[in-house]
Formats: C-alpha cells, structure tokens, sequence
C-alpha cells in the first residue's frame, strides 16, 4: 500500500477500513493504528472491491472480514467502531438481499 512513509506491506486482514479525506487516505489497521496515504479512496476501491471490501460511503471503503452487525444505517466492526452506510447503498444492500432470496428460493 502506498503511503506517506513509503510503500507498506501486510495481509489485507489487517485492514479493518480505509477512510477517505479529500484526496488522502487512511488506512486503519487493527491495531488501531493508521496509515496516511495519498491516494483517493476510488484508488483503493480499484484494487480492494474484489478482495472483500465494500464502499459503504463516500468516505468509507469497509473490510467483509471485519464486519460484525449490520444495523439500518451503519456497520459494526469486530473492534466496536460504527461504519455509516449510505442511503444508496443501504438501498442497494437491501435490493441484493433480496435477490439472493429469490435466487436461492428458486434453486
């Protein structure tokens, strides 16, 4: 991962969420420490979307692995912290839910 320091290396696990500020990025571990890099957040989307990451806000690119409860409007990590889900996407969450209800039913 790029970073203001250099270029950092560890397993995407590590990785709780990446927060958007502008145009920087924090990389948040769990060790509750964070990386400040100077990539946008769309830069971490790329290359994190299929790798179990979900953007759940414009600010928030969220780590699967990490998600503990869902709520109506946010995510709760393992390490207590509330992620916001928008309203877009809660909704799309929502439509996907349902699909997979479908789907599953009609197998």
């Amino acid at each position: 991962m790029p970073t203001q320091t250099g270029t950092l290396r560890f397993a995407l696990k590590q990785i709780t969420h990446v927060e958007g500020e502008r145009n920087y990025s924090n990389i948040c571990l769990v060790n509750s420490s964070r990386e400040l890099s100077s990539k946008n957040l769309s830069y971490f989307e790329d290359i994190l979307i299929d790798k179990g990451f979900f953007r759940s806000h414009r600010s928030y690119l969220v780590n699967r692995y990490h998600i503990e409860a869902l709520r109506v409007d946010h995510f709760i990590l393992k390490n207590g912290l509330e992620i916001p889900i928008s309203r877009e996407k809660n909704r799309r969450r929502k439509l996907g839910l349902t699909r997979s209800k479908i789907q599953f039913s009609n197998e």
